[in-house]
């Protein structure tokens, strides 16, 4: 239901399945929390978003996925608080070419070139290059 109500654009209903969820005692997974958070990215809702962080922490899934943890960065973006996406970005631990085309495309979209710049020297220092996909976002 959670999926559904994600692909059909219906973020409130989402936010409600998962509380339903809570109630009844079922586990989130990481397709729930991912799809949880695209919801709390839709409706800018960054206090449910907290909340939902809160439980990834609690059940164990912080750090260990990382498309988990680049979704939690751009739900903090998407909901204005930009620290605290850097500050998720910084936790992954193995970062790719897309948690590293990610953050470098927020900070372009926020206008702020010259950080999106300097992150690029990073992920080419890193040993990542973007390939012709990422290099056209």
């Amino acid at each position: 239901m959670i999926r559904a109500s994600t692909l059909h654009s219906n973020p409130q209903a989402v936010l409600q399945f998962y509380s339903k969820m809570r109630r009844e005692g079922a586990s989130p997974d990481g397709f729930t929390f991912n799809f949880l958070l695209e919801s709390c990215r839709r409706t800018c809702k960054d206090a449910y978003g907290m909340q939902v962080h809160g439980h990834i922490i609690k059940l164990g899934w912080a750090s260990c996925n990382k498309i988990l943890d680049t979704n939690l960065a751009m739900m903090y973006v998407d909901c204005g608080q930009l620290k605290c996406a850097m500050q998720m970005f910084d936790k992954v631990p193995q970062r790719d070419v897309v948690s590293w085309s990610a953050i470098i495309a927020i900070h372009a979209r926020k206008g702020d070139i010259d950080h999106a710049l300097r992150l690029l020297d990073c992920m080419g220092s890193s040993g990542i290059h973007p390939n012709e996909i990422e290099a056209h976002t």
